[in-house]
């Protein structure tokens, strides 16, 4: 999630490192979404993984 919340570019290779050689299927969820924020450049991407527009993440 932090990674998602950064939006750094750089994170991408070491997030797609990590997909290839996850089996936890949970874990490889968080690594899609991350991934797909950072694509994205919309943080809000981690929680709203079907891009609804209805969940946002808010961090304080």
């Amino acid at each position: 999630m932090l990674l998602a919340c950064s939006l750094e570019i750089n994170a991408l290779a070491s997030l797609k490192k990590a997909e290839k050689s996850t089996l936890h299927e949970e874990t490889l969820l968080d690594i899609n979404a991350a991934i797909d924020a950072i694509e994205n450049e919309n943080s809000n991407y981690f929680v709203d993984r079907e891009h609804s527009g209805k969940m946002i993440l808010r961090v304080n």
